[in-house]
């Protein structure tokens, strides 16, 4: 029983701390790993791997347990065509989707004496939305669910700004992306 209490009082004083909270504004970019896609008639597109831009804007609240709520969009988009046909056919997809994560950061964002307001972190969650794909001047959409996996850092200053340096790598319809970003944060 008094290991139990112990247990349970450790996680709490790791837990406690969590109320820092404050919006959060996240760019960057992301790139496909997947170079074709069957639509539900059988009709086969291959493309080059597709790349574009990442945005996302939200809240935290956390400051060992964090949680995210925002918003994302992101548009990829390049060149494809049918398999053995030498064509080069505009291709995209673009996505809007609320998003949660979950990160946990090593340190608190106060950060260790020796290195004061950093902390790398790691995390996870899902995206839940809708998708745009368009080949030519054909346009689909659909709903939209991508879970993914983060790693990264941040540097918090005394007055609350913060900066963070992300690699996301997500799964979504059997497409899976990498994702790099940088994003600033204020915490009260």
């Amino acid at each position: 029983m008094k290991k139990t209490l112990r247990w349970l009082l450790l996680c709490l004083g790791w837990a406690l701390p969590a109320w820092a909270m404050g919006p959060v504004l996240t760019v960057g970019g992301g790139v496909t790993l997947r170079q074709s896609a069957t639509d539900t008639s059988g009709t086969t597109v291959t493309f080059n791997n597709l790349a574009g831009p990442v945005a996302r804007a939200g809240f935290e609240l956390g400051d060992r347990w964090n949680h995210e709520i925002a918003f994302q969009w992101s548009l990829a988009s390049g060149e494809g065509g049918e398999p053995g046909v030498l064509t080069h056919i505009p291709v995209s997809i673009m996505t809007f989707s609320g998003r949660y994560t979950f990160t946990v950061d090593l340190f608190t964002k106060e950060g260790l004496e020796a290195l004061p307001g950093f902390t790398p972190f790691v995390g996870g969650g899902l995206c839940v939305g809708a998708f745009q794909a368009q080949v030519q001047d054909i346009t689909r959409w659909g709903p939209y669910l991508e879970l993914h996996a983060t790693v990264g850092a941040r540097y918090t200053l005394k007055n609350g700004l913060g900066f963070r340096l992300e690699v996301v790598g997500s799964t979504y319809g059997g497409f899976f992306a990498v994702q790099p970003s940088l994003g600033v944060g204020y915490r009260f």
